[in-house]
């Protein structure tokens, strides 16, 4: 099964292979859509903050880490 991430803007599962890619602060983030990763882009800090931190830290600014792969279903994601 191919590796899968998390989308940090919609939580959306983002194959390894996307090409919605954004670079920040020396992490390189996947995104689901064109859509997503214009939305991080414009404002990282949104997507980045832990909930009780006014500035999101290098302790939020960390790699993406694999989901764990999940059975499909006849979900549908919309973003």
């Amino acid at each position: 099964m191919a590796q899968t991430f998390k989308d940090p803007v919609c939580g959306m599962p983002v194959s390894a292979k996307t090409k919605h890619r954004h670079v920040h602060d020396g992490v390189e983030f996947l995104f689901c859509s064109a859509r997503c990763r214009d939305r991080f882009a414009e404002n990282p800090g949104n997507y980045l903050l832990q909930s009780t931190a006014a500035q999101p830290s290098k302790a939020t600014v960390a790699s993406q880490k694999p989901i764990a792969p999940q059975k499909t279903t006849a979900e549908e994601w919309t973003c």
